[in-house]
């Protein structure tokens, strides 16, 4: 159990190991039996994780630093300070051999991740992120902001490549597929965009009056997943542009967050009173557990191999 509120969970790639970062505490542990294997000590506000692509590299985002660790005896390989601020994230983009960050206010940072030398900036002027995703192949940035405007921009130069005029309403969330192809949801409905045509707009999905809370891609780019207010699982076809299936829940609490397993069979995911997991063919419940109190559970993220599922809340 982390001992503080949990900002962020990351899986080493060999699924060994799973990293917890959250108030001023960041924690290793074997991932089958949970014993601690390094504790970082007070990291003033740490806020996410990543590891790199090998596994033998470590980066932690606090308040005011990021740092990146050497896994064989968890030495700094180097540090620097930013100038990010309230709620950050973070990656590692190993196909640019990069880390990124991000804030809520819609500042994008990114380092070279050998040596932390800075990479380009990008910035919404003041606006206020509601998503950020970085295209497969790292090569595009995508954002939006409270109204709804999306933003594409060159990951390597920091500039802006095209921009969509929102509609009032802030994106809840965007995923992007093996192929390249983007997905953003908002109020009712999934817009799939085409990265290969410089984000051009292609068809609308209707998912309904409610709002879409989270959406995922099959690991084979076929289906789409999609959660909302409405306690409905919505999978999509994507080749066909229609609705496949839904799975309906007992209660109608809002689903919150959305996990293919590594093998697309299964599909688990999170409503405010805990987790499910599911056949993705049959809808055959598999595993559901429920949260402590009202704690409203996070996003599952499955082990590289599909064996564990780690939940926060």
């Amino acid at each position: 159990r982390h001992p503080e509120k949990v900002e962020g969970v990351a899986w080493s790639p060999d699924g060994r190991w799973i990293v917890t970062a959250g108030g001023d505490t960041v924690q290793v542990r074997l991932a089958t039996t949970g014993r601690l294997l390094h504790d970082f000590g007070k990291q003033a506000s740490s806020s996410d994780a990543a590891w790199s692509g090998d596994g033998k590299r470590l980066a932690i985002l606090c308040s005011r630093s990021l740092a990146v660790y050497d896994v064989s005896d968890w030495s700094v390989a180097w540090q620097c300070e930013h100038d990010l601020f309230l709620k950050q994230h973070l990656v590692w983009l190993p196909t640019i051999n990069r880390i990124a960050s991000w804030d809520m206010v819609g500042n994008v940072k990114s380092w070279q991740a050998e040596t932390g030398r800075p990479g380009p900036a990008i910035s919404l002027g003041g606006g206020l992120a509601t998503q950020v995703a970085w295209s497969p192949n790292s090569r595009w940035v995508l954002t939006s902001d409270l109204m709804g405007t999306i933003s594409g921009f060159d990951a390597e130069t920091g500039k802006l490549v095209r921009r969509f005029p929102g509609e009032g309403e802030s994106l809840a969330a965007g995923s992007w597929s093996s192929s390249g192809h983007l997905v953003t949801a908002g109020k009712g409905t999934l817009v799939i965009r085409d990265a290969r045509r410089e984000f051009l707009e292609g068809d609308v999905l209707r998912a309904g009056p409610t709002s879409v809370n989270c959406i995922a891609w099959s690991p084979d780019g076929r289906l789409l997943a999609s959660g909302g207010d409405d306690g409905k699982v919505v999978f999509w076809e994507v080749a066909g542009r229609r609705e496949a299936s839904r799975w309906l829940q007992d209660l109608p609490w809002a689903v919150t967050g959305i996990g293919w397993s590594p093998d697309g069979e299964r599909l688990a995911f999170s409503t405010h009173l805990g987790f499910e997991t599911r056949e993705v063919n049959s809808g055959k419940p598999l595993l559901r557990s429920r949260g402590e109190g009202d704690e409203q559970m996070s996003a599952a993220t499955w082990s590289p191999d599909g064996t564990t599922l780690a939940f926060s809340n």
